[in-house]
């Protein structure tokens, strides 16, 4: 019987609420007044609520894969145990439980010393699982797969629009606004998915600022051939026209989608062949 795979995408998700939350409590706790803290104190807990509920949801769905059984209130410290994790986190729970209503007064000096005490062992959590979902679903960039097929699938379905429209005829898509429409439409599609896979691809393998094309962002690490830039800055440039105004005549949006056409899977396959190469170097 095959294992049950871990929904990349949910872990991903989690993982990103929970850093967002706790970089959020760091700029908090630093920031901190001298005087009435109750409001002051009211932000930090929301902002814990959501860390510790992020990490919930990755936890849930964990126990869900690998048949852990627990009771709603020590999902964490059970997974923690389950899957070798060192540290005790039923403190960090039982804070969550017993403080996640706000009506419930809290002191600002327990807050605070909680806060200091345990947002490590939570990062370290956070880390741990990463590093278990890498090891166990054989994936260590923690590439989201299923999202990255979708937009494939896009890619490919829409070029095929395009072509339809494109196979109309210069003289029959120029006196049409319908099929300018359609080919403007298809055209976002495509170049969006391609984006998208593009950005989540840099992303995971650890691109920490995207160039504003993201594609040469690629290239610069060698997942993209050189020899693609000219034609995707040429793709992105075409879609800032497209969205900024109206001002692409009918008979430029043919030309420039007829002699883009066979370049659009040729980029998606080259995501393809560049991930596959990360990959092998990586494991």
């Amino acid at each position: 019987m095959a294992q049950k795979k871990v929904k990349i995408s949910l872990i991903l998700e989690s993982l990103y609420s929970m850093e967002r939350a706790y970089g959020e409590i760091l700029k908090l706790l630093k920031s901190a007044p001298q005087g009435d803290r109750e409001l002051f104190s009211d932000k930090l807990r929301v902002s814990f609520n959501l860390l510790f509920e992020s990490l919930l949801r990755a936890c849930r769905h964990l126990s869900v894969v690998l048949e852990i059984k627990s009771s709603g209130k020590e999902c964490v410290s059970t997974l923690g145990k389950s899957i070798g994790f060192e540290k005790d986190l039923k403190p960090i729970e039982e804070f969550y439980f017993s403080y996640r209503d706000l009506k419930n007064h809290m002191d600002w000096e327990l807050l605070k010393s909680f806060l200091e005490t345990s947002l490590p062992d939570i990062k370290d959590f956070a880390k741990f699982i990463a590093n278990f979902v890498r090891t166990r679903e054989n994936n260590p960039f923690l590439i989201d797969f299923e999202f990255l097929t979708d937009k494939a699938k896009k890619v490919i379905d829409y070029v095929s629009k395009i072509e339809f429209v494109l196979a109309k005829g210069k003289e029959e898509f120029c006196k049409s606004p319908m099929y300018y429409d359609r080919a403007r439409y298809f055209y976002f599609v495509v170049f969006d998915s391609l984006f998208d896979i593009c950005k989540h691809i840099a992303s995971r393998l650890g691109v920490k600022k995207l160039s504003q094309d993201c594609f040469s962002s690629l290239i610069e690490i060698n997942v993209l051939p050189a020899e693609l830039k000219d034609i995707a800055l040429r793709m992105h440039r075409l879609k800032d026209k497209l969205s900024s105004s109206w001002e692409v005549k009918n008979e430029e949006l043919y030309e420039e989608l007829s002699e883009l056409l066979p370049h659009f899977k040729t980029l998606l396959s080259a995501h393809s062949q560049g991930l596959k190469k990360a990959l092998i170097i990586q494991r």
